[in-house]
């Protein structure tokens, strides 16, 4: 039996002249927001952004009619992605944005915010029918949408009494207090809800908007009134950040620098007893004062002062007798010379952690400890 050897041809074709456009049907892909109000335009609830692929092909051969091949193409992928605040997310089909399984449509049903930009991408092939099995065609687009805010509003921020440095006297009962901004529009306050406040204190080299172990820190880091402990306050710098009506283009500051001050004052010793010695006189009493530079003693003034007292006869040099505002000396030697008394008086700081040597914060238990210390050391006085 005599075998015939068979082989196959190939019809070849000119490549078909194919046109792909991506229309834009409906709303646009740029929208602006009006802060005053809270709305965009357009608003693509009510006026979605409309893409429709589109496909036109001509066939040199003749076979395929020339026309409109957009319900013929297949496998396509429609991405649709949010980068804010350098985050990437998918938007959600079906509530962010709806495809339309006949035409391929995307319809865009969310409103970008002013600092957003959101990317749509397209992705589909057509197969040439005259040989189903190659040249194939593939088709990609892209776009990215963004608003911009329409700024026809006069933004400020109010800081009241505040003002770029506050002096902050221990004489005065601070206690815990609260430091107050408003955003206005004009004269008007514009409500909390269209409002964002974040407020942040100087390391020394940065802005930080970490208020962990700050124990001058009470609450309201996020709003427009921060709360503070002055009993633990020395020098720190704080600023608010402020955005009004979702414009973060545009923030509004306001920094001060809180600052623990004594002011002018003045320190003297007293003698209460033993001014005036006589024959029989053994005891001295001292009391130690600070005044203030306007006038008047202040009360209690070891409460904000560390005091020591000196005590000498004669040709003695001074020694320390006491801490604090009074002391007591008995003494059989008076009579050796003239008494004569000193005062030594530093500032101190705030409340400070008491920390060990590897720099660890220590604790009773659960309680951190703290201590106030001079500002300065007996060898600079």
């Amino acid at each position: 039996m005599i075998k015939i050897k068979k082989k196959g041809g190939h019809v070849i074709y000119q490549p078909l002249s194919a046109t792909f456009q991506m229309q834009e049907l409906g709303g646009s892909n740029q929208q602006k927001f009006d802060a005053t109000t809270g709305t965009w335009k357009p608003n693509r609830i009510l006026t979605p952004y409309l893409l429709q692929p589109q496909l036109l092909i001509q066939d040199p051969e003749g076979i395929l009619p020339t026309g409109d091949y957009s319900s013929d193409l297949v496998e396509t992928v429609w991405t649709v992605k949010s980068l804010l605040n350098n985050v990437v997310t998918n938007l959600v089909l079906g509530t962010d944005y709806t495809i339309d399984s006949a035409t391929k449509a995307l319809t865009l049903l969310y409103n970008v915010a002013v600092d957003e930009i959101v990317t749509i991408t397209y992705k589909s092939h057509y197969v040439d029918p005259r040989r189903a099995d190659t040249n194939a065609l593939t088709f990609e687009w892209s776009t990215e949408v963004m608003t911009e805010a329409e700024a026809d509003y006069k933004v400020t921020l109010d800081s009241g009494m505040w003002n770029s440095k506050i002096l902050m006297s221990p004489f005065k009962n601070w206690g815990r207090f609260g430091i107050p901004v408003q955003l206005k529009d004009g004269d008007d306050a514009i409500a909390d809800a269209r409002c964002t406040y974040q407020w942040q204190w100087w390391t020394g080299t940065a802005w930080s908007e970490d208020f962990s172990e700050r124990f001058w820190y009470v609450s309201g880091a996020t709003s427009k009134q921060i709360q503070l402990d002055a009993d633990f306050i020395q020098d720190i710098t704080l600023r608010v950040k402020a955005i009004a009506y979702g414009d973060t283009t545009h923030p509004l500051y306001f920094a001060t620098r809180l600052l623990r001050w004594y002011g002018q004052y003045q320190e003297d010793v007293d003698f209460l007893t033993g001014k005036y010695v006589f024959s029989d006189s053994t005891l001295v009493k001292l009391q130690g004062k600070v005044s203030k530079a306007a006038g008047g003693d202040i009360t209690n003034p070891a409460q904000y002062f560390d005091m020591v007292l000196f005590f000498a006869v004669g040709n003695e040099e001074l020694a320390p007798v006491a801490y604090g505002e009074e002391a007591t000396i008995e003494r059989d030697d008076l009579q050796d010379g003239e008494p004569r008394a000193g005062i030594l008086v530093r500032e101190r700081t705030c409340f400070l952690p008491i920390a060990d040597a590897d720099g660890r914060i220590l604790s009773d238990d659960t309680t951190i400890l703290f201590a106030q210390i001079p500002t300065t050391s007996t060898e600079e006085e």
